[in-house]
């Protein structure tokens, strides 16, 4: 058995791990999915989202208007929410919010404030809109993840040990 410590050079924030995690996997699933043909990418099954393109831009687009509502500024440039993008456009908008989160996590403020944003006269707490940031990545990626199964084709790893290991 090997018993080897892993000393990961990570954040003492767990908020921000989060943060730095939820970015990194969506990177890793973005970076897979743009190898594949366009057969696979125009697959669909009931029940996930869509195609891998319209819920990987989904995924991210949410994340960006998640964004807006707790800090109450858009990511510039943001495509129309139900856009789709080529998953190089996407991968390139990915990277600008996982910064915009990262930069976020780093210095969060009181998380209880309410968002500045919120939706029918409702403003629910930062934490409210930073959890359900972290769940609908794992949502998303995990319909992605059945949609290449489903073709018997194997997803990216991207699991929270898989980030440790090489994060550390």
């Amino acid at each position: 058995m090997d018993t080897r410590a892993i000393v990961p050079t990570m954040s003492n924030s767990p908020l921000l791990e989060m943060v730095r995690y939820n970015n990194w996997a969506n990177q890793q699933m973005i970076a897979h999915c743009r190898e594949l043909p366009p057969e696979v990418l125009e697959h669909s099954i009931p029940g996930v989202f869509g195609t891998i393109p319209s819920t990987l831009a989904h995924l991210i687009g949410t994340e960006a208007y998640f964004y807006a509502g707790v800090t109450g500024a858009a990511p510039e440039n943001a495509p129309a929410r139900g856009e789709s993008l080529p998953l190089d456009e996407l991968a390139e908008f990915q990277s600008r919010v996982a910064a915009l989160w990262e930069a976020f996590a780093e210095n969060p403020g009181d998380v209880h404030r309410p968002m500045a944003q919120g939706r029918a006269g409702v403003r629910p707490p930062v934490i409210a809109a930073v959890t359900q940031l972290i769940c609908h990545g794992s949502e998303h990626r995990a319909q992605v993840e059945t949609l290449l199964g489903s073709l018997g084709l194997p997803p990216p790893e991207f699991n929270p040990w898989v980030y440790t290991l090489r994060t550390a």
